[in-house]
């Protein structure tokens, strides 16, 4: 399936059928997977058990890592967590960390995220940062193999973006536009803006 069309069938699904957050959520990692990602994670940065009412929480990863996780408190000392809070662009986990750049305890959280088959992930920082106190988050990806296009990554940074807003809207109602009718005097002045 070429990019675009990925691209207009998730928006597609997401705009007309207003599908409530699970389905959404859904919808996105069978996206995910259909471009060749096995393993996709569009989470706050927060305990996955235990996320607080406004967290963003979508997984597909193995339920022995996520209780790992949770019960070490893994999500505090995390590399890839800890990068995509302070670094803005996504980034590869391989070319990402450098050895020496990491602490042990951190080291053996790679090395036990990649006895699941978390390894080779590709993670997108996502902030709303006109909102205050918002949640970190991040989208992490990781392939089902060595194949995957360059395009694919463009196109789910473009998606996890897009779904990681529509996730935050319920506890975010300023990202709802509001359905109020326009008076005539606020249609004349978008039609003057407009011209």
């Amino acid at each position: 399936m070429k990019p675009f069309d990925v691209i207009q069938g998730f928006l597609e699904c997401a705009a007309t059928r207003s599908p409530p957050p699970d389905r959404l959520g859904g919808e996105f990692v069978k996206v995910s997977e259909s471009l060749g990602f096995r393993y996709v994670a569009c989470c706050s940065h927060v305990d996955p058990f235990h996320p607080p009412r406004e967290a963003v929480m979508l997984h597909n990863y193995p339920r022995g890592w996520v209780r790992t996780f949770s019960e070490a408190k893994l999500y505090e000392i995390d590399p890839v967590l800890e990068l995509a809070r302070t670094y803005p662009f996504p980034f590869f986990w391989d070319t990402a960390f450098r050895a020496d750049s990491l602490t042990r305890p951190q080291k053996m959280v790679l090395a036990d995220a990649a006895g699941y088959g978390l390894a080779h992930g590709y993670t997108m920082p996502l902030h709303l940062s006109w909102l205050p106190g918002t949640l970190r988050a991040s989208c992490s990806v990781v392939p089902d193999g060595e194949g995957i296009d360059a395009e694919s990554y463009v196109v789910i940074e473009l998606l996890a973006r897009y779904f990681y807003c529509l996730a935050s809207r319920p506890h975010a109602p300023w990202l709802t536009p509001p359905r109020e009718k326009l008076t005539q005097r606020e249609r004349e002045c978008l039609a003057l803006v407009a011209q």
